[in-house]
């Protein structure tokens, strides 16, 4: 099976580092999710043991949503699926552009 990377480092979104939690569950408005936003502790909580697809896709899903608080834009969590699907894909598919837009020349 292709498991995730549990990456536990703090990420920094327009300079506020958010903590990376992995839990059992993650429970929204009582609804069991892959991951939550947590903007009253800074936090992203991911439900661990998520296959690699799944958690990338919950990851970026979590990192647009406080995107979204931060510059105070109002998406629909179907935009927020749609833009984290076409995130995944572009770095999915183009990993060598991804890799060239971090290189520092």
């Amino acid at each position: 099976m292709n498991k995730m990377i549990q990456y536990t480092k703090p990420i920094t979104i327009n300079g506020t580092d958010y903590a990376i939690k992995f839990v059992d569950k993650v429970t929204v408005d009582r609804k069991e999710c892959f991951g939550c936003l947590i903007p009253k502790s800074i936090s992203i909580e991911i439900e661990k043991d998520l296959a690699r697809p799944v958690y990338i896709q919950t990851m970026l899903h979590e990192i647009i949503h406080a995107i979204e608080l931060d510059y105070c834009l109002d998406f629909s969590e179907e935009d927020v699926d749609r833009l984290a699907s076409g995130f995944a894909s572009l770095f999915r598919h183009n990993p060598q552009f991804i890799k060239s837009l971090l290189e520092e020349k």
